[in-house]
């Protein structure tokens, strides 16, 4: 016979004693759960895979030393793709209003709101720093943008975040031209 230890004993005598109150605890966490999960939004990944031409981008003149290794080539390409005049020119491309349509209505009603109480445009605070509101649509798309390296290979690529899958693809196409 398997000795039980005397916590699993206490264990199963506080639950036993309890059991009226831990029940329903435990039957709410689930429906919370449960109600949380059918509210929320799906979120799509868009991903795209970006090949770099090694004989392209290296501008050493004197071969000497070699190839570069892929990761050389890749992360300055990394970096210009995360980089503000890259993102913001996508968000150009596919547009503020259609990208992140919630915030455009937020800005539309801190628009109204400031007309009518005649003062001048709103802006939102950031670090101690003003936002306009391609400065808040630049900062929602920088957090759903992610660039990566495949190691040992030429390729990087683009993962992008959004709730329709359709303004996802296009805004990494845009991202990626």
């Amino acid at each position: 016979m398997i000795a039980v230890p005397p916590w699993v004993h206490r264990a199963m005598r506080f639950l036993a004693r309890n059991r009226l109150i831990l029940l329903p605890l435990f039957v709410g966490a689930v429906v919370v759960a449960a109600v949380g999960a059918l509210l929320s939004r799906p979120v799509y990944e868009v991903t795209a895979t970006i090949a770099l031409n090694p004989d392209q981008l290296s501008s050493r003149e004197d071969k000497s030393f070699g190839r570069p290794r892929p990761e050389q080539l890749a992360r300055p390409q990394m970096v210009l793709l995360e980089s503000e005049s890259v993102v913001r020119k996508a968000i150009e491309t596919v547009g503020t209003e259609r990208l992140f349509p919630r915030l455009a209505a937020k800005w539309a009603r801190s628009n109204q709101q400031a007309d009518d109480a005649q003062t001048g445009p709103p802006t939102r605070r950031l670090f101690g720093q003003n936002l306009t509101p391609k400065d808040e649509t630049f900062v929602a798309a920088r957090k759903a943008i992610q660039v990566r390296s495949e190691p040992n290979t030429e390729m990087i690529r683009i993962f992008f975040r959004h709730e329709n899958p359709a303004l996802a693809v296009e805004f990494t196409r845009a991202l990626s031209t």
